[in-house]
């Protein structure tokens, strides 16, 4: 018998890198919901692979096929989230307040640290995948100039627009690829919400159609598969850290009871 019940993978965007000053459990959606099975008993060995660096559609291939243990991986992310957090440049996304302890506290503390991340996944019995990506595709190909979204709102929609059945392809690839190494996974995929805190609340109203066209495909995405289930997370507009566009810790909390309520 396994050491384990469950084998459980989230990837890949920053969604679940549960680094905002608030944040003082240090608990991503991903830690939730195994926390959700540790109490029902069950033994779950779990990894995030969320990233602040590496977070794009096509470098979840490449990170898989490295096949990094679970410490390996940690470490690497260690040093992303630490280079990513202390580089707060002008037109950085993290000029932001983190929560100071995240990067040498989260990648610290893990259990079945020489799992292999890829073999695992490919052996397990029914694994589990939450799959949040694609929104770091829609920022590397719209390619607007700045962050502040007061400045770039129609620049950005147009650009978008453009760039969105691009972004679909990736994320209907990336789901091929999870089902190729285990056609058992249970695939579950997360949907997006307007990326922008409450002081901004006009601009996030005007982009929002925008972001339900892209949660409409990936439900279109997620319904030519059997074991690939949406996860409808618009209401996370309503945790956004203050200065940020990343959820609190009550946002990681939403996120996951989202999830759970969707889990076979």
């Amino acid at each position: 018998m396994d050491k384990y019940d469950i084998y459980m993978v989230g990837a890949l965007d920053s969604l679940g890198v549960p680094y905002t000053a608030d944040n003082k459990q240090m608990k991503s959606f991903i830690d939730m919901v195994a926390d959700k099975y540790k109490e029902k008993g069950i033994k779950i060995n779990y990894v995030n692979l969320c990233s602040l660096a590496r977070n794009k559609t096509w470098e979840l291939k490449e990170i898989l096929d490295k096949d990094y243990t679970k410490e390996q991986y940690y470490k690497l992310n260690q040093n992303y989230s630490k280079m990513v957090t202390t580089n707060k440049s002008k037109n950085s996304r993290f000029n932001h307040p983190t929560n100071p302890d995240f990067v040498k506290v989260y990648y610290s503390n893990m259990d079945y640290a020489d799992t292999k991340i890829t073999t695992e996944l490919k052996n397990a019995k029914n694994p589990i995948f939450l799959y949040t990506c694609g929104g770091m595709n829609f920022d590397y190909y719209t390619k607007c100039p700045s962050c502040d979204f007061r400045k770039i709102i129609p620049e950005f929609v147009l650009r978008a627009k453009k760039h969105l059945n691009k972004t679909m392809e990736d994320i209907d690839d990336c789901v091929k690829y999870i089902l190729s190494l285990n056609p058992s996974v249970k695939m579950y995929v997360l949907g997006v919400y307007p990326m922008i805190d409450n002081r901004l609340k006009l601009i996030r109203y005007i982009v929002s159609p925008l972001y339900k066209i892209y949660n409409k495909k990936i439900v279109d995405i997620c319904n030519k598969y059997d074991n690939v289930i949406y996860i409808d997370i618009y209401g996370t507009q309503n945790y956004i850290s203050p200065y940020d566009n990343h959820p609190t810790y009550e946002g990681q909390k939403y996120i996951a009871k989202q999830i759970v309520k969707r889990l076979k």
